[in-house]
Formats: C-alpha cells, sequence, structure tokens
C-alpha cells in the first residue's frame, strides 16, 4: 500500500485524521518535538495509539533551535544537558515552549513532515487541522476571530511544494478535518474505533490531563458538544477511586494535535 505521513502529537485531531487513511495507506504517524512541554506525554500517546491503526510506524523528528529561537535576546543560554522541569501531577507549571507563542510554527512543522513524506515515498502530508481553534498552530496566535484564511494557507503551500518539488518527487499537504468542529472530529473518531482513552491533549507533562490549560478545556467542551463522555476521564475517575497510588492503565487522558 501507498505510505502517507500524518502529523499527530497523539491527540484527538490527528488520530481521527489516521482513522480516515488508515484503511487504504500504511501510515508514518509523524510527532515534532519543537520544545513543548507535553511532548513525552505526546510521543506516549502515539505509540499507544499507533497499533491500532494496521502497519503503522511512528517517525520521531526534534526541533531543539525552537527553544533558542523563542528565547529573549537577554535571557541566558540554558547550559549544556538542562531541562525542563517537568510537571508532577498536571498542575505544577514548568519551562517550555508552548505553540501559543510560536508565530510561524506551522510552517516549519510542515516542512518537517514533508521531508518526512520524501524520506518514506509518500506523496501525501495529512494534517488535522479543524475547523475552529487553529489560528494558534497556524502561527497566528489571538486571531482566532478573524478572517479564515486556512485554505488559502494550505493551497499556498502546495504551490509552494509544487515549484520547490518539482519534477521528480510530488508531494502535497491535505487537511481531510478542516470543515469539521472539534466535536464531530471527536465524533469521526468513535467511528473509526479509535481509543480516545489513549489520547494526549493537556499542555503538560503529569501522570493525568490537569483539566486546567485551554488544551483541556477546549477536550471537555468538544466532548459536552458532542453528546459523549470523554473515556480518559472516566479511566481516570476509576483509578482514583480505587484509593492512592493507582494509576490509569492507559496512563494517557487526553492536545488539540
Amino acid at each position: 500500500m501507498t505510505p502517507m505521513v500524518v502529523m499527530s502529537g497523539g491527540g484527538i485531531k490527528g488520530a481521527a485524521a489516521a482513522g480516515r487513511y488508515a484503511k487504504d495507506h500504511d501510515l508514518v504517524l509523524l510527532h515534532v518535538n519543537y520544545g513543548q512541554v507535553s511532548a513525552p506525554r505526546e510521543i506516549s500517546a502515539l505509540e499507544s495509539l499507533a497499533p491500532t491503526f494496521p502497519r503503522a510506524k511512528v517517525l520521531r523528528i526534534a526541533l531543539p533551535h525552537f527553544i533558542q529561537l523563542q528565547r529573549s535576546p537577554t535571557e541566558t543560554t540554558a547550559q549544556p544537558g538542562s531541562r525542563a522541569r517537568p510537571l508532577t501531577g498536571g498542575t505544577e507549571p514548568a519551562s517550555g515552549v508552548s505553540p501559543a507563542v510560536l508565530r510561524g510554527l506551522m510552517p516549519m512543522v510542515l516542512s518537517v513532515g514533508v521531508q518526512g513524506a520524501l524520506r518514506v515515498g509518500s506523496p501525501t502530508v495529512a494534517i488535522g487541522l479543524m475547523r475552529s481553534c487553529d489560528a494558534t498552530h497556524l502561527g497566528l496566535p489571538g486571531l482566532e476571530s478573524a478572517t479564515d484564511q486556512r485554505r488559502e494557507f494550505l493551497h499556498a503551500f502546495n504551490i509552494m511544494l509544487e515549484t520547490a518539488l518539482r519534477p521528480r518527487a510530488p508531494v502535497r499537504l491535505e487537511a481531510p478535518l478542516m470543515d469539521l468542529s472539534y466535536a464531530e472530529v471527536i465524533q469521526l473518531a468513535v467511528r473509526f474505533r479509535v481509543p480516545l482513552e489513549k489520547t494526549w491533549t493537556c499542555d503538560g507533562l503529569g501522570t493525568q490531563a490537569c483539566g486546567e490549560c485551554d488544551a483541556c478545556k477546549a477536550r471537555s467542551q468538544a466532548f459536552a458538544a458532542a453528546a459523549l463522555v470523554d473515556p480518559a476521564a472516566t479511566t481516570v475517575a476509576a483509578a482514583q477511586a480505587k484509593g492512592p497510588g493507582v494509576v490509569a492503565t492507559s496512563r494517557s487522558p487526553g492536545t488539540p494535535r
């Protein structure tokens, strides 16, 4: 089968996009670590999700230079080997890069996806871009209510690829979820039998989702709008009911990624 690169951060959107293509393609689930605090949890979730899709493989790419680029010019450079302080329970603040402050993040991440596609011979890079809550991930934080320019962005990106890669290795970007709301994406993931309890949506690094970050709140609202119960939340609640020291077996509640 033809390979298909699907950009995924271990969240619901990437999993739904993977489900869309799983039947007809050998999936390559590509995760990009640009210094976000939640990266280890995203990777863990993605590796848990991969067996859901036949023949799926996980490809991990790190972009450590993003942390350096986002520092203030006067900020002292971190010492070699230093690491961001992890969250201990999903609520403690930690240092790291948030997508909310990364203007232009999406073009960089998609360029990595294109390189991954060229590496595995995939003619397409799929991204779980949906109808709402995506201004930040396009590198336009604070412009969620502005004119929707996602189609122009995708069209321009594909023109760039057609120009840069012609004539030998055409690669195109697809966004199969672009006309769907977050709630509709969740319903689609259920239709594709995606184990949503294994997805990770929190911006933190705790053993369970914090429930307070924007990503967690958006997920909760979307499940409510879809008239569904978040299986990750019920998994955590069941573990807590058994007493202290018991951790949910999935260990991955759920970034709009």
